[in-house]
């Protein structure tokens, strides 16, 4: 089924805005879009290789756009981005989550899989590790909707904000003293 930006649509799937590119998420969810042309579909493709002609697909959205997207898709699939989960909380939505991998050159490091790892241990997220996991768990969003409805308005958990600024700190942390290192510095 073919679909505009400005379209409601029964799955949406977003790559974020990172300058890496995420084309691994788009061939990925290609197949699954033409093996089910019933579903109406707009995937958000970033930087990423553009979706084949026959994936209803955009660049990039508008914050409004992508907004009303959310607010009416059936089904939110996206990248590990914390901002983008959480957004998808707050309309209401389980995210199904592919997180960025940096041995494929996705991401700068791996904060995306330690962070999605440990927001599906809590339930946060569904997090899909491999193109049929991703299969599977679109399918029964669609299948059991109510499995994939959270209260819309809350985002993640107070206290996985705060593990994920941890996260980010320790990750900080850790290059400053590399570069410290390698200036030939020493830190007290």
């Amino acid at each position: 089924m073919t679909a505009t930006p400005a379209d409601p649509v029964d799955l949406l799937v977003a790559v974020g805005t990172d300058h890496h590119p995420f084309d691994r998420m788009v061939d990925w969810i290609s197949p699954w879009v033409r093996a089910h042309p019933d579903v109406s579909v707009m995937v958000q493709t970033g930087t990423a290789a553009p979706a084949p002609p026959d994936v209803a697909s955009v660049d990039y959205l508008p914050f409004e756009t992508m907004a009303a997207l959310l607010a009416s898709a059936r089904v939110i699939v996206c990248h590990g981005g914390a901002a983008t989960m959480m957004e998808v909380r707050r309309a209401g939505h389980l995210p199904i989550v592919v997180a960025r991998d940096p041995g494929l050159g996705e991401h700068v490091d791996d904060h995306q899989q330690r962070h999605t790892r440990m927001l599906a241990e809590r339930g946060e997220i569904s997090l899909a590790t491999s193109r049929e996991d991703l299969w599977s768990r679109i399918d029964r969003a669609l299948s059991e909707p109510s499995s994939f409805l959270v209260e819309a308005g809350r985002g993640a958990a107070p206290e996985v904000v705060q593990e994920y600024g941890r996260l980010i700190e320790q990750l900080v942390g850790h290059r400053s003293r590399r570069r410290e290192r390698a200036a030939g510095g020493h830190r007290p």
